[in-house]
């Protein structure tokens, strides 16, 4: 709708100025004086990112791992957007993390650090241990030690997971990546598919 708003900005000022048109006063004001069209690119900017990302979660091509990708790709603009708006500390500390923690559940977290192209990618601590909570809780107690070994191994691309492995090639395609690799992490790849 911003959008919309945005494109028609001409027509909308044609309409406010016209003598044939009977619009309120306060509205021809807000619309040829005040600060109205600086607001809208700054909610455009604000709020473009967060539509994308809701896109490309509601599309058919998205997989659960990228609804993390998206939460943190959109904690980055707008942490970038307290350059503009100051009081967006308040709303990343007070309202950001309480969505973030309702949509992002550890089952997203071992899916996104699951998936190839996010193999060795930063690790927070709590995103640490959701992930340990969600392997702990669908592996087996007596394989548990193997698999957080696989899944280190595989993270921090070591032993059988080396960069000049074949899987890699496959990173676009991760049930095919984890196939290659049950031979090596059978458990890890079982869960990982």
């Amino acid at each position: 709708m911003l959008v919309l708003v945005k494109d028609n900005q001409e027509a909308i000022k044609a309409m406010a100025i016209d003598s044939d048109s009977n619009v309120m006063q306060e509205f021809k004001q807000v619309v040829c004086l005040g600060p109205f069209w600086q607001h809208l690119e700054t909610l455009l900017y604000l709020f473009k990112p967060i539509h994308e990302a809701q896109k490309m979660s509601e599309s058919n091509h998205a997989r659960l791992s990228y609804v993390p990708q998206c939460w943190l790709d959109i904690y980055h603009h707008l942490h970038k957007a307290k350059e503009l708006y100051p009081q967006m500390e308040e709303i990343l500390n007070q309202v950001f993390q309480l969505c973030m923690a309702k949509q992002v559940i550890p089952l997203h977290w071992a899916t996104y650090f699951l998936d190839p192209t996010n193999a060795g990618k930063l690790i927070m601590p709590l995103d640490q241990k959701q992930l340990m909570e969600f392997l702990e809780s669908h592996i087996p107690k007596e394989w548990y030690n193997t698999v957080i070994q696989h899944f280190f191994n595989y993270y921090n691309k070591e032993k059988d997971f080396q960069p000049g492995n074949s899987c890699w090639k496959h990173t676009n395609n991760p049930n095919l990546f984890w196939s290659i690799n049950k031979v090596v992490a059978p458990e890890l790849a079982d869960l990982a598919c």
